[in-house]
């Protein structure tokens, strides 16, 4: 079962990840992370706010089911 975003926030969670947190939550590397920032064909979400660099986390979960898919 899912958790509203009302919910989630709730519980502590964040909108979105740093670098450090997003690479923690998908089981991969910084640089890793930081190499499929940097190939625009990659499609992973992210976002700049000033020199801050964010993964928002919902976004990130359907990216990753859609790479899941996508080897179906």
């Amino acid at each position: 079962m899912s958790l509203t975003r009302r919910e989630s926030r709730s519980l502590g969670e964040p909108l979105a990840y740093r670098p450090s947190e997003a690479a923690e939550a998908l089981g991969i590397s910084k640089r890793l992370l930081s190499q499929l920032v940097a190939d625009r064909d990659s499609g992973i979400p992210h976002c700049r706010i000033g020199r801050c660099l964010l993964f928002p986390r919902e976004a990130l979960n359907r990216w990753l089911e859609g790479r899941i898919e996508g080897l179906r």
